[in-house]
């Protein structure tokens, strides 16, 4: 959809009309007020029925603003439906020709490069923003958002693209919550300074600056009192600060910081700033001085900014003080140059029919051992000796960087930031040990032209590396030769920094107009919000155990524009296998604001859902105390299995048997096979104890969290006692179709020629990724589209074109469907995974048997009665069961205790 800024099809007179209200607004009146104003002045009655029609196409304008859908796939929760019409203001008609901050900030972001398509994306994602927020004239009213982002995706540029908007639009006091660490904070404020204050410098009156954060400002009635200057406050997240900016609001007189619209970002908003006290009377001490300030700017927006939002959707949303997103949860998109976990880790499919990538070739495995060795002992005794060492799989990860750097030089990337990451411990004094190992490792491995036998290993690197990602079209081809011509200067031209408070030399690329090659080591203040320019090389043996901890950890992702083939990350199998769910749970999370938006379900009647792992931790547990364990319905659903335990010869034997006792006992009651293609076979109604039986046989494999037997046979029972459905069930046994490409066996028994059955089924070929990790297979994907209609009167070619909701819709009440697949034990990759090398042959210890179940739809019944899965949602009022945590953990970054008043904070160490 394309919404209209400026004026909308309006004649001469009502283009006046509209610029007369808009001056109104922007002064700090109603829309209301300064029609009826404009009415008592004017008699005509021609007039007036213009100024009733401008009034009304600044109304849908406003509205229009709100439902906006964003490219790139960004959506909304609906805007939150209450009873009382003042929270539904459709205020904000998009930036105006008199506009002079946002327009400002747009032609920087062009003249500095930034393409001219992310431009308008970023201008269309900010008008809905600032449309959600509170209307700045209507004084009193306050509102509570959430904008959901990805790692190092943009957040920055769009937080300041909605203050440049609400800056033109009224809004006068913007005050920026920026993490809990001075580098953050003094990173944010000089973007801010430079793209927002510096070019509409006589608008702006800064409460802060890049060297000192918020102090004791002097005249503050006068400064919030003053309709044309915008005042501007980056604040880290400390209490001495907080307290001293709640200190100043409480000295300037209520009825001026009334009539003072506010607008309050809080940047990384999962850090920190939620309550975490044990008893639900008290707050955490970040968390008052947050809840004060709110008090304190009675007319005000609270816009959170995270990217990982599980500590925001889990506050409680019965406490009206605290910062629940009841108004509304923005979610940018995920822009297509981007690099996230699901571009570097693949995901599962989701339930929507989607087919993921399968990621990038990226990541390289740090084993077990090398890992222990570079772990400090938990020890504080023991690890006052404890020097970690350059194992191979680092060294190599250096001599990459190196190479990755030297690569761009020789494209002609010239003056440019190029950064390695090294993260394996928070504990500060390793990082210093560590950092002087790397020093001497780096000047040993410098390659010199007298002796070619320095280049061995690199070039074997090279041979290895250059050609497993593709490059970009644009990007150039380089030879060894090149690069190794490049190579010398670039170790030279390395860095090495240890950053963290007990370091003189701080991660900084500001003194270096030339560009930097660096090398990172650290740990909690770079795995939080601080950009790493140029990251080409992650190394990562750092233990997490909860989500946002881990996502957040992840520097590497980003943009990688002119060398996205040269990105590495190295860390565990363990840790891979852990970032490849929460890119599903990612992925999930954004697809249920999506499906809210479409069933009209927003944050305050319906909480956003977050699939479990089994041994990660969503969040601490203290943030995640208003949390109950809810069940999620099969109702629309398809399920399908793509990971499978390939070697383990009783697993596949049990499944063998379950699938064939199924049949069989489809066939012994009579049913008739239908032979629908060659080598596929439908029977109709089979009874659901057989079905039943079946469901308690088969083996899924573990990592299918939401196919677990005793859920899925729980919710067959449920909708057989509750609505007499799923009685019957239609069962396909989906062989291969096609001449077989596999060699070795290329069928498999599955029923009995006597009862009516074709003995040999024709096995189908489904070779598994290359990263499937754990020893397990993984295909990714079992089902097509069609698949999913096998048992309806529908096309294959119709099939393919259907939407999900077509697909869910065309399900017949209470008919489910069970699919069986025989794959072959020698499955191969085909096509253009065998040429891009992204699979492998599957070389299983006998046939498998794939499943895939598809429920009907039952009309809300996932909100109303859903059954058991696991999943967790914070509990919304009317709901009386929650979850007791016997088991709370301390959170260290949000006690008083933990901070000095010139904010450092306590390492792993405990030391300030």
């Amino acid at each position: 959809m394309t919404v209209e800024t400026g004026y909308p099809s309006l004649s001469e007179r009502e283009r006046q009309i509209f610029d007369q209200i808009e001056d109104g607004r922007r002064r700090g009146r109603s829309t209301e007020e300064v029609v009826r104003g404009m009415k008592m002045l004017i008699n005509d009655q021609e007039i007036l029925i213009e100024i009733d029609r401008v009034r009304g196409q600044i109304l849908a304008l406003g509205r229009q603003n709100q439902l906006l859908r964003i490219p790139g796939g960004m959506e909304s929760l609906a805007y939150r439906a209450t009873a009382g019409e003042a929270r539904r203001h459709h205020w904000y008609t998009g930036p105006q020709q008199n506009d002079a901050v946002w327009p400002a900030y747009r032609r920087l972001l062009l003249e500095g490069g930034l393409p001219a398509a992310a431009v308008n994306d970023l201008d269309q994602a900010t008008t809905k923003i600032v449309a959600y927020m509170a209307p700045p004239e209507v004084h009193g009213l306050q509102k509570k958002g959430l904008v959901l982002g990805y790692v190092q995706s943009g957040k920055t540029a769009n937080f300041t693209g909605v203050i440049a908007k609400a800056a033109d639009a009224g809004y006068r006091l913007f005050i920026v919550l920026s993490g809990i660490h001075n580098a953050l904070r003094q990173q944010t404020q000089r973007r801010l300074d430079a793209q927002l204050v510096q070019p509409t410098r006589e608008r702006w009156h800064p409460l802060t600056d890049e060297s000192s954060d918020f102090g004791h400002s002097a005249h503050g009635d006068a400064v919030l009192n003053s309709p044309g200057i915008r005042s501007l406050a980056v604040v880290k997240k400390n209490p001495a600060r907080l307290r001293r900016l709640v200190g100043w609001l409480e000295c300037i007189p209520e009825d001026i910081r009334r009539r003072c619209p506010a607008v309050i970002i809080d940047d990384e908003s999962d850090q920190a700033s939620p309550n975490t006290a044990r008893a639900d009377w008290d707050r955490t001490t970040i968390n008052k001085l947050l809840v004060d300030l709110r008090r304190l700017l009675p007319t005000s927006t609270y816009v959170a900014y995270t990217a990982t939002p599980f500590a925001n959707i889990f506050i409680d949303p019965t406490d009206e003080e605290d910062l629940y997103p009841e108004d509304f949860i923005v979610n940018l998109p995920r822009p297509a140059t981007y690099f996230g976990a699901e571009t570097l880790f693949g995901r599962s499919p989701l339930d929507q029919g989607d087919e993921p990538d399968d990621g990038l070739d990226m990541i390289r495995v740090i084993s077990d051992d090398e890992a222990k060795t570079l772990r400090p002992p938990s020890s504080a005794v023991e690890r006052d000796g404890f020097t970690p060492p350059v194992t191979k799989s680092l060294a190599d990860a250096i001599r990459w960087f190196l190479l990755a750097t030297a690569t761009r030089l020789a494209r002609g990337q010239t003056h440019i930031h190029s950064s390695m990451l090294i993260h394996t411990t928070q504990y500060s004094l390793v990082h210093l040990r560590h950092r002087e190992q790397i020093e001497a490792f780096v000047r040993e491995i410098r390659p010199s032209t007298e002796e070619p036998s320095t280049y061995r290993e690199f070039q074997r690197l090279w041979e290895e590396e250059s050609g497993r990602v593709p490059r970009a079209a644009e990007s150039e081809a380089i030879s060894w030769n090149a690069v190794a011509d490049a190579l010398p200067g670039v170790c030279d031209a390395v860095d090495v920094v240890a950053d963290n408070y007990l370091s003189e030399d701080r991660l900084s690329y500001s003194d270096h107009d030339e560009g930097r090659v660096v090398i990172a080591v650290g740990g909690n203040t770079l795995s939080r919000g601080l950009t790493l320019e140029g990251l080409v090389v992650s190394y990562f043996v750092r233990s997490a155990s909860a989500y946002d901890t881990l996502l957040q950890m992840g520097r590497w992702f980003g943009y990688r524009q002119g060398y996205e083939d040269l990105p590495r990350v190295w860390m565990t199998e363990e840790l891979a296998d852990a970032f490849g769910h929460l890119a599903t749970v990612e992925a999930e999370i954004r697809s249920e604001i999506e499906r809210y938006e479409h069933e009209d379900v927003t944050p305050e009647s319906y909480a956003v859902r977050v699939r479990t792992h089994p041994a990660l931790l969503i969040t601490s547990r203290l943030k995640q105390q208003h949390v109950q364990r809810i069940r999620a319905s099969y109702a629309g659903r398809r399920l399908q299995t793509f990971a499978f335990s390939h070697l383990d010869r009783e697993v596949i034997d049990r499944n063998l048997a379950a699938a064939l006792d199924l049949v069989s006992g489809a066939l012994s009651e009579s049913v008739e096979p239908e032979a629908r293609d060659t080598g596929r076979f439908l029977l109709r109604e089979v009874d659901v104890e057989l079905i039943r039986r079946f469901l308690e046989t088969y083996s899924f494999h573990e990592s299918h969290l939401d196919m677990r037997n005793d859920l899925i046979i729980d919710y067959i029972n449920r909708r057989v006692e509750r609505a007499d459905e799923l009685r019957m069930w239609n069962l396909g046994i989906l062989g291969s179709g096609r001449r077989p490409h596999v060699v070795g066996d290329r069928t498999v028994d599955l029923g009995d020629l006597e009862l009516g059955l074709p003995k040999p089924v024709p096995l189908i070929n489904r070779a598994p990724l290359k990263k499937s990790g754990g020893g397990d297979a993984n295909i990714k994907s079992l089902m097509s589209k069609p698949d999913r209609v096998f048992d309806l009167d529908i096309s294959r070619a119709a099939a393919t074109k259907m939407s999900e909701r077509d697909l869910v819709a065309a399900r017949p009440a209470g008919e489910g469907l069970l699919l069986l697949y025989p794959i072959s034990k020698d499955s191969e990759p085909m096509g253009v995974s065998r040429a891009a090398g992204s699979r492998v042959p599957l070389a299983a210890a006998g046939h498998l048997v794939g499943v895939a179940l598809v429920f009907p739809d039952v009309a809300d019944e996932w909100k109303t009665s859903p059954d058991e899965a696991e999943y967790v949602s914070v509990e919304l009022p009317g709901v009386a069961d929650h979850i007791e945590e016997d088991d709370i953990e301390a959170e260290a970054l949000d006690t008083e205790a933990e901070y000095s008043d010139d904010g450092r904070v306590a390492d792993g160490g405990g030391h300030v």
